[in-house]
C-alpha cells in the first residue's frame, strides 16, 4: 500500500508543467503630439439688436400700471420695421426694487438710518435684423420713437456648422505643420495618426454697445458692421514616429 502510494506521488510530479516565462513587458511606442489652431472668417448674414423699455415710480403699483402703454408704443414702432428685415425674437419682463440709503444727520442723538424704495418694470426686446446694410436706418427709426432705451448688437451667420467645419480644417493643417516640421527637425519621420482629439471650437461675433441714453430723437446714427466674423477651433492630434531610413 504504501509502495503504491509513493509510486501516485512521483507521477503526479512528473505531469505537472514546467512554469511559464513572465511576459515581456512592452516598450513604450515613440509618439509626437502638437496641438492645432484654426480660424475661419466669415461675412455675417444677420445681426441681434437688443434695447429695452422701463418704468420707475414709487410704488410697485404704478411702476407695473405704466408700462403698459409704453409697451404699446414700443411694439407699434417695432411692427413698422418689418418692412427694413426686423423681427421680434423674444421679449422678457421683470420688474425690480431698488433701495437707496438715507444717512443719518451726525447732530440727530439715536437717528436710525432709512431708506427710499422705488419700483422699475421693463421689457427688453431682442430683435433680429436680416438686413446687414440697413443696421444703421433701423436703429435711427427706433431712436427716433423716443421709447426704447439703450442696449447692443450682435452680429452672427446662418449656418454655425459650416463655419466652425472651416476652422477645424485650418486646425488640422496646423497641427500637421507643426508635427511635420518637429519631425523633420528631430531627424524622424511620421507613422500613422494614433488620436485626434477636438479641444474646443468658438464663434468671436461682432459686439457693440449702443450709446446710452440715446441720441436725440430724430437724430442720424452710423453703425458700420464688421466686414467678417471669426470662428476658432483647436485640435491635438498624436502621431506615431520612426526614426527616418
Amino acid at each position: 500500500m504504501t509502495t503504491r502510494t509513493t509510486l501516485f506521488f512521483i507521477l503526479s510530479l512528473a505531469a505537472t508543467p514546467a512554469l511559464a516565462d513572465p511576459p515581456a513587458i512592452p516598450t513604450a511606442e515613440p509618439i509626437l503630439s502638437v496641438k492645432g489652431s484654426g480660424m475661419a472668417e466669415v461675412k455675417p448674414d444677420f445681426a441681434r439688436l437688443t434695447v429695452s423699455i422701463s418704468v420707475t415710480k414709487p410704488t410697485l403699483a404704478e411702476a407695473t400700471a405704466a408700462l403698459p402703454e409704453r409697451a404699446a408704443r414700443a411694439m407699434a414702432q417695432l411692427r413698422t420695421l418689418a418692412a427694413d428685415g426686423v423681427s421680434v425674437e423674444r421679449s422678457d419682463y421683470q420688474v425690480f426694487e431698488t433701495r437707496t440709503p438715507i444717512p443719518c444727520k451726525p447732530a440727530a442723538p439715536g437717528c436710525q438710518m432709512g431708506d427710499t424704495h422705488t419700483f422699475s418694470s421693463s421689457i427688453s426686446y431682442k430683435l433680429k435684423l436680416e438686413k446687414i446694410d440697413a443696421i444703421a436706418t433701423v436703429y435711427t427709426k427706433i431712436n427716433a420713437a423716443d421709447v426704447f432705451e439703450s442696449g447692443f448688437i450682435t452680429y452672427d451667420v446662418n449656418d454655425r456648422r459650416a463655419s466652425f467645419n472651416l476652422a477645424r480644417r485650418d486646425a488640422v493643417a496646423d497641427a500637421l505643420h507643426q508635427a511635420e516640421t518637429y519631425a523633420d527637425a528631430a531627424g524622424v519621420k511620421l507613422g500613422g495618426i494614433q488620436s485626434i482629439t477636438d479641444d474646443e471650437a468658438a464663434p468671436v461675433n461682432g459686439y457693440a454697445d449702443l450709446a446710452r441714453p440715446m441720441r436725440a430723437a430724430g437724430a442720424a446714427i452710423t453703425i458700420v458692421p464688421p466686414a467678417t466674423l471669426s470662428f476658432n477651433a483647436s485640435v491635438t492630434m498624436t502621431w506615431r514616429i520612426a526614426p527616418k531610413s
